[in-house]
This record gives structure tokens, C-alpha cells and sequence, in this order.
């Protein structure tokens, strides 16, 4: 599981930068105002993801201790460890770090801690809706914004 977390970290670190940098760049070639202000704005909440994502690991690292004499979920990581499981799905494709600890708490917790504690709509759910808003919102305008190169080139 550390290897895992730091790897993650590592990937989110990296992305980070990269990110950031390409934002420069992404603006000045947008078509119009309103297209640059969604690039910017998306840009700015998978920048904050990461800043979570990130935090969320440490958190992890940090508790690796704790984690490992409790069987169950210990509070001060709890917060943590449902919102990486919570986003893992969604962006295994840019920190697939992210999955592979959520198979790891999976394994680790129970699925039935998996299903009942990432459960939006559960009144157990630690999943942090910051996050869960900014998950929403970032992919939501990507896709706008690929739905709008499509338009273009067709």
C-alpha cells in the first residue's frame, strides 16, 4: 500500500506541472473568450483535484501505522481513503495509482465498506463533496469542450 500511495503521489505531483504549464499554452489557442474562460476554469478545478488527491495520499502515508493495527477504518483516514476510492473509476486513466489502492482498501475493509461509505447518497458516506463537485464539474466541461473541437473539424 505505501509503494501504491507514493507512486500516486508521485503521478500527481507530475501532473500537477504538467497541467499547469499546458494551461499557459491551452488559452492561447482557444477560438473565442468563452471558450478560453471554460479552458481556464477546468484547468483550475483538475488543478485543485490534484491538490486534494495529493493531500489525500499524504494522509494515507502518514497513517500507514494506524491502518495497519486496526482492522476497521480508522476515523483520522477515513475521509481520505473514501474519496480515493471515490475517484479512482473516474480518473484511472490519469493516476491509475488511484485503483489500485482502492482494490487495496477494497481488500482491505470490505466491500461492503466500499459500497456503503462511498454512497453519495448514504448518511455514513465520507466522501468529501468538494472533491465530488470539482470531479463533476471538471468532466462535465471537458467534455463540452470535446464535444465542441468535434463540431469544429466536422
Amino acid at each position: 500500500m505505501q509503494k501504491t500511495a507514493e507512486n500516486a503521489l508521485a503521478r500527481i505531483r507530475m501532473l500537477k506541472q504538467e497541467k499547469a504549464l499546458k494551461a499557459e499554452t491551452s488559452t492561447d489557442i482557444a477560438r473565442d473568450w468563452d471558450e478560453r474562460l471554460i479552458r481556464l476554469k477546468t484547468t483550475e478545478h483538475l488543478l485543485d483535484l490534484y491538490v486534494l488527491f495529493e493531500s489525500f495520499c499524504k494522509s494515507v502515508l502518514d497513517n500507514l501505522s494506524i491502518m495497519e493495527e486496526q482492522k476497521k477504518c480508522p476515523a483520522e483516514v477515513k475521509v481520505a481513503i473514501t474519496s480515493l476510492i471515490f475517484a479512482a473509476p473516474t480518473c484511472t486513466k490519469d493516476v491509475p495509482e488511484l485503483m489500485t489502492l482502492r482494490k487495496i482498501f477494497e481488500k482491505k475493509y470490505g466491500e461492503k465498506f466500499v459500497s456503503e461509505e462511498t454512497n453519495l447518497q448514504s448518511p455514513d458516506c465520507a466522501v468529501n463533496l468538494a472533491m465530488v463537485m470539482k470531479l463533476r464539474y471538471y468532466y462535465e466541461e471537458a467534455a463540452k469542450i470535446e464535444n465542441r473541437k468535434l463540431k469544429a473539424n466536422v
